[in-house]
């Protein structure tokens, strides 16, 4: 490699003409702090300045395409870095542990960050991803805890797995309705997330891809997804609120473990639940939801057929309270009676007693014509329909019609 020092100590500057910096060329250089590659360089190989932990000025070309594996790894002076135009793809381990870095700016041609390209990055405050970009690699971000604000393109389809791990300083994380797939553990232990919405057009969530996220208050899971990883919302003990689609048909071992949420609805279509040995990470889907005292289940879980009820919910108090509620036992509320003015009681704590009148109403009006509906269900094998009320009705008539009330009997507030 031709390179001089033009009379500054620890100035490196690689002749021009140069096309490529070998692999492992500068490795270990502690000496070097600043670096000058000239523009006709379009590639760096794998360690090519790995370990240079002086470096303090890092100048890349314009014209650079690629970046090696782990070329600048625990390049830990580097504080800003500017990545040129021309760049395609950022390397494994590229800039792993350089500790030093504040800010990246990461240019519009990118598409693809790879596996663990900024991991361990502690100091970045500041990350602007570019409009292009259609996959986050393995680990890309792992353990950056400096940042703060993350903002996703809408063009990404995919976070791959520990992506973002342990990225304990993001506050607000809003996902592109575009995204696809949330990998394994993509966002575990990012405790400082307080704000979280998922993409709408969510179709995949790996295990414990949320775990830890002790920050979470409300969760509502969008309509295209099918399946909940196992731990994917484990130890979310802040989320009071949970919302699962209709679409969902199954739901993993501890995949909502010591959430602090009251009530919950489960689809009707829901075939899997994660039942629990109580041994380490073996455990039920609800394991340990303290306060759970309300469950709407599909008739198939509130009997035992599809899952133990009391291996899905060890220690929730709803299996002291009676049990599951089968969404059989739940008759057809006629919306008709309702005025827009009565709509507002369900949001209106002080007026549950009002709230609960106008259901004892219609449980008792619709009483004659639900047991003429179960007559013919029972004949044709089916239970009664459930009426499409939304999901906050059924979780304020779970917490606030008595048991005594369901089944269309005679009941009193």
């Amino acid at each position: 490699m031709d390179d001089r020092a033009e009379g500054t100590p620890g100035r490196l500057v690689v002749a021009e003409g140069v096309t490529e910096i070998p692999a492992g060329a500068y490795r270990g250089r502690a000496d070097i702090r600043e670096v000058v590659l000239p523009a006709s360089v379009v590639s760096i190989g794998t360690n090519a300045f790995r370990g240079c932990s002086g470096i303090a000025d890092l100048r890349l070309p314009d014209a650079l395409q690629t970046i090696g594996h782990a070329a600048f790894a625990s390049c830990t002076g580097v504080v800003h870095l500017r990545l040129p135009a021309a760049l395609r793809s950022v390397g494994k381990h590229a800039f792993s542990r350089c500790t030093g870095i504040v800010d990246v700016h990461l240019p519009d041609t990118l598409r693809s960050i790879g596996k663990g390209a900024f991991f361990h990055c502690s100091g970045l405050v500041d990350v602007r991803l570019p409009g292009t970009l259609r996959s986050i690699g393995n680990q890309a971000f792992y353990g950056c805890k400096g940042i703060v604000s993350l903002h996703l393109p809408g063009t990404l389809r995919s976070i791959d797995d520990s992506a973002f791990c342990r990225c304990t300083g993001i506050v607000r994380l809003h996902l592109p309705d575009a995204l696809e797939s949330v990998g394994h553990s993509a966002f575990q232990g990012c405790s400082g997330i307080a704000d979280l919405r998922l993409p709408a057009a969510l179709q995949s969530l790996g295990d414990y891809a949320f775990s830890g996220c002790t920050s979470v208050v409300g969760l509502r899971l969008p309509d295209t997804l099918q399946a909940v990883g196992d731990w994917a919302f484990g130890g979310c003990a802040a989320v009071v609120e949970l919302h699962l689609p209709s679409a969902l048909r199954s739901v993993g071992k501890g995949a909502f473990h010591g959430i602090g949420i009251t009530a919950l609805v489960l689809p009707a279509g829901l075939a899997s639940v994660g039942e629990g040995s109580g041994a380490g990470h073996s455990l039920g889907a609800f394991h340990g939801c303290a306060s759970l005292a309300h469950v709407l289940a599909p008739d198939a879980l509130a009997r035992g057929a599809t899952a133990d009820a009391a291996r899905v919910f060890t220690g929730c108090p709803v299996l002291a309270a009676g049990g599951l509620t089968p969404h059989s036992a739940v008759p057809p509320l006629r919306r008709n009676f309702w005025h827009w003015t009565m709509h507002w009681a369900w949001c209106t704590p002080g007026q549950r007693t009002c709230v609960l009148a106008v259901l004892v109403c219609e449980l008792r009006t619709d009483r004659l014509a639900e047991q003429a509906g179960q007559a013919r269900g029972a004949e044709a094998g089916q239970a009664a329909p459930l009426p499409s009320l939304a999901h906050d009705m059924w979780l304020l008539i779970l917490q606030f019609v008595p048991r005594r009330c369901l089944g269309g009997r005679p009941c009193s507030p």
